[in-house]
């Protein structure tokens, strides 16, 4: 039987995609992308991307669910110390808790720590938030705040908050002054807490300090100045020449700073040191412009040695400063 012959297949030819093709494709996934990036910002709220407003935030500590109040509330108390730090007034005008509002935080501050599981993290926040406040409702909440929970571990850090916020409101109060007195009086060693009270104790309100007001000052200063911890004793020293009291344990505790900076001429500095200059900077640079004040001889040749050759920049420039101004 004779074969049949078979017809030669043919496969279709791909046509080669055309550059249009191309850009439309490309321009179809992006915006693909676009509109999963749009979602997940409607999803998950503009917070990533903007602030709250004050208003949206307040409504969101009191009315918000757990994570919302805990994570608003920091949020707020974030926005206030970054414009505080900044010198921005146009944000605090804007982020700073109203009458209105400080004394609805007051009641929800009250309302979380009655609860049957109170959370820390948001009462840090709510303390937080008011110590920015002006209302004497706030400063009262702070005051019995610290009377009740400053020796409590779970509330260290919004203890803290408290602390700043009466230094920061309410800086010659002797009513925030005799609760400081209690809270060493308690023994609290090296706490952060001590090291807070040290620093806010220098700040000074309007006008003159009255006898009382000065001497309770004195007291827990030249208390705080014999401290075991070196940054309790330092902040201290700072608030004590801030207030320009004489004083020449506060002197002391400077020149021994300055003395362990002009070591670091004299080695390589090992990374816990660098560490410890970036950490306690600030404290360094104030203690170098205070000393510009000081008299001693001595103070002036270490100024001298690390204006000229310190490895830190920003120590070496607030040395040759205060020299300078000498």
């Amino acid at each position: 039987m004779k074969e049949e012959s078979k017809l030669p297949s043919f496969e279709k030819k791909k046509d080669k995609p055309s550059l249009s093709s191309l850009v439309l494709k490309s321009l179809a996934t992006l915006g693909l992308f676009f509109l999963i990036a749009l979602s997940v910002y409607w999803m998950f709220g503009r917070v990533a991307f903007e602030h709250l407003d004050r208003s949206e935030l307040f409504s969101q500590v009191i009315q918000g669910h757990s994570d919302s109040r805990r994570s608003s509330s920091l949020e707020w108390v974030s926005i206030l110390q970054k414009a505080e730090s900044e010198d921005d007034l146009d944000v605090l005008r804007k982020y700073l808790p109203t009458p209105g509002q400080s004394l609805a935080l007051v009641k929800e501050l009250n309302s979380i720590q009655v609860s049957s599981r109170p959370d820390p993290e948001t009462v840090s926040g709510i303390l937080g938030i008011l110590g920015f406040s002006y209302s004497s409702a706030a400063q009262d909440a702070m005051v019995e705040f610290l009377r009740k929970n400053h020796t409590d571990p779970s509330y260290e850090r919004a203890s803290l908050f408290a602390v700043l916020g009466l230094g920061r409101r309410s800086p010659d109060s002797i009513l925030v002054l005799d609760l400081y007195r209690d809270i060493l009086d308690k023994g609290l060693g090296e706490s952060d807490l001590l090291k807070t009270i040290a620093y806010v104790v220098g700040f000074h309100g309007e006008g003159e300090l009255s006898s009382e007001e000065w001497s309770l000052k004195q007291a827990l200063l030249n208390e705080l100045l014999t401290n075991t911890n070196k940054d309790v004793r330092l902040n201290a020293a700072l608030s004590t020449m801030r207030l320009e009291m004489n004083s020449e344990p506060a002197e002391k505790v400077i020149l021994d700073l300055l003395r362990a900076l002009s070591l670091d001429l004299q080695k390589s500095l090992t990374e816990e040191r660098k560490s410890d200059l970036v950490t306690r900077r600030d404290a360094y640079l104030a203690s170098i412009k205070i000393t510009s004040s000081f008299e001693s001889e001595e103070a002036q040749a270490i100024l001298v040695e690390i204006s000229k050759a310190h490895p830190d920049l920003k120590i070496r420039q607030a040395a040759m400063n205060a020299v300078a101004e000498r």
